[in-house]
């Protein structure tokens, strides 16, 4: 499928803002009001008609109670992407991606940015036989620095099943794909396997 036109692009997340605004019951003139937008530029946008502005999608979504990337699902979906339009899984920045293929960037650089950052470490392949006590080390890490910084870290690392440094995984559609990144050789079963909890965040370990 050719790349999608601005024109087409509007059209296909009009017809998902229609289709939204049906399901859950409510009029183009109640929506429009809710938005700021008079009821004719709404119906232009859900007709495909005019170029959606950004900041009115976004109260859209707000006003419909979903993800705005919901509205972008077929523009998508049936696209052939290559290697560099696709998702970055990572950090959803090409530039990123790009520097862990080469190997500037590392897992040990990404987990020191989620000290200074609002998220943990997402969608990261590493070797299909990293062994569990490793990723259960990674995941105490990430959940220390939650702690001490007072904010929720997630951890979604993805053990690929007879792939190693230098591969990369294909996880299709939105999710793209993610180059095999290294871990550490050293072992942490002896501290993983002592068991315990980490504790709520205290403040006043900060000082």
């Amino acid at each position: 499928m050719s790349k999608l036109s601005v024109t087409e692009t509007d059209r296909l997340i009009g017809k998902r803002i229609q289709q939204k605004r049906k399901e859950l019951g409510l009029s183009a003139s109640v929506l429009s009001e809710q938005i700021g937008i008079a009821q004719q530029q709404l119906s232009r946008y859900e007709r495909g008609e005019n170029k959606i502005n950004v900041a009115h999608l976004v109260e859209i979504a707000a006003a419909l109670n979903t993800e705005i990337s919901w509205f972008f699902i077929d523009c998508i979906s049936d696209q052939k992407i290559n290697d560099k339009q696709k998702f970055i899984p990572v950090s959803e920045d090409e530039g990123m991606i790009s520097a862990a293929e080469q190997g500037v960037l590392t897992l040990d650089k990404l987990e020191a940015m989620t000290a200074v950052c609002s998220v943990g470490l997402d969608m990261i392949a590493v070797p299909g036989d990293t062994p569990a006590h490793t990723i259960s080390g990674i995941i105490a890490d990430e959940a220390a620095i939650g702690m001490i910084n007072s904010k929720t870290t997630a951890v979604r690392i993805i053990p690929v099943t007879g792939k190693t440094v230098g591969e990369s995984v294909e996880f299709g559609g939105l999710l793209g794909y993610a180059p095999i990144m290294p871990v550490k050789e050293g072992s942490c079963e002896v501290f993983v396997n002592r068991g315990g909890r980490i504790p709520a965040p205290v403040q006043s370990m900060k000082n």
